[in-house]
């Protein structure tokens, strides 16, 4: 199950510890290496040590265990919700609004930090990571980044063409990091089946968002109507 770090009166919920088994190809890490990991982060109110580690995330489906501190959230153009985690490596440790309070800096230098990361974080993908193959007759690209984080890669539209080629595209993130371009005009129906197909292999797979991207901006699209952000 998801577990907390405390320090000094905060927690940190953890993300990547989690009590149902994964499906084939997902691999989470050991509780001694997210162990290890965690003893390695600094205070919760050490900005100058965590902004580096800072990183917007998606909603992720499966609800975290009661009494979990609320994530500090904001919307983000166009219109798509993100909180805010540091990135360990093996783990995923929340922000709350109570951790945010100890730093130094607004919500928006916290949005604009988490931003500014995803894009370092995008701009150092080899493009030889994106994996070119059809789904039975329909093209796609499919990028893990190995550095967590590509669904996100989203929010930075100007850094997917490398990667992805010029586009239009829609792009599904079943997963945290994995981001996948389908042809903008591909069958939402199929969309759907390939994001489902992958996202129940995940116990923390993300809501069924598409994202549609020209190069320069990008468009939220629900795949079921009740998602309307992710």
């Amino acid at each position: 199950m998801p577990r907390s770090r405390r320090g000094r009166g905060n927690a940190f919920t953890i993300d990547r510890i989690v009590s149902v088994p994964a499906g084939p190809g997902i691999h989470s890490a050991s509780v001694q290496e997210v162990v290890e990991a965690v003893q390695a982060v600094p205070p919760p109110e050490d900005w100058p040590g965590l902004s580096r580690m800072l990183v917007p995330i998606f909603q992720r489906l499966r609800p975290y265990f009661d009494g979990s501190p609320e994530p500090l959230r904001v919307l983000v153009p166009p219109g798509i919700s993100i909180s805010f985690a540091i990135d360990i490596g093996p783990a995923l440790l929340h922000v709350s609004p109570d951790i945010a309070a100890k730093w130094p800096v607004s919500l928006h230098e916290i949005t604009e930090r988490a931003l500014a990361n995803v894009a370092e974080r995008a701009a150092h993908v080899p493009v030889d990571r994106v994996l070119r193959q059809p789904v039975g007759h329909v093209p796609s690209a499919w990028l893990q980044s190995g550095i967590g984080g590509a669904s996100t890669f989203v929010l930075q539209p100007r850094a997917l063409p490398r990667l992805f080629g010029p586009g239009p595209h829609l792009f599904i993130a079943p997963m945290r990091d994995l981001l996948i371009a389908l042809p903008a005009d591909v069958d939402r129906e199929f969309a759907l089946w390939l994001y489902a197909e992958l996202a129940e292999q995940d116990p923390n797979c993300l809501a069924p968002i598409g994202f549609w991207s020209d190069g320069s901006r990008v468009t939220l699209e629900a795949l079921e109507p009740e998602f309307a952000t992710a």
